[in-house]
């Protein structure tokens, strides 16, 4: 096999070794670009990946990136809903203008 070949990680099928070898493949990955995987988001395709994504990553030590899917990540980039009138928002600006 050519080492291009060779490096492709959808040639092998998805096993128990697969998300680890994933997770190896993105932490170098992250390496040689010069960015630190605290740094990082992962995105993945639905929610049940999440669990098994983040316990590959956790078996290699270290910090990990941010592992999300679109819609986790969206929720959590999402501006914080309204709040009852006069209450307290822990916001200075909010509050301020309340």
């Amino acid at each position: 096999m050519s080492p291009i070949a060779s490096d492709r990680l959808e040639e092998d099928p998805v096993d128990r070794h697969f998300w680890p070898a994933v997770a190896d493949r993105v932490r170098q990955w992250l390496s040689t670009q010069g960015v630190s995987p605290r740094d990082a988001v992962v995105t993945l395709p639905y929610a049940g990946l999440l669990p098994v994504v983040r316990e590959s990553f956790a078996q290699l030590g270290g910090w990990q990136p941010r592992i999300e899917t679109t819609q986790t990540l969206a929720a959590s980039l999402a501006p914080v809903g309204p709040t009852p009138s006069k209450e307290m928002t822990f916001d200075s600006a909010t509050n301020d203008l309340t």
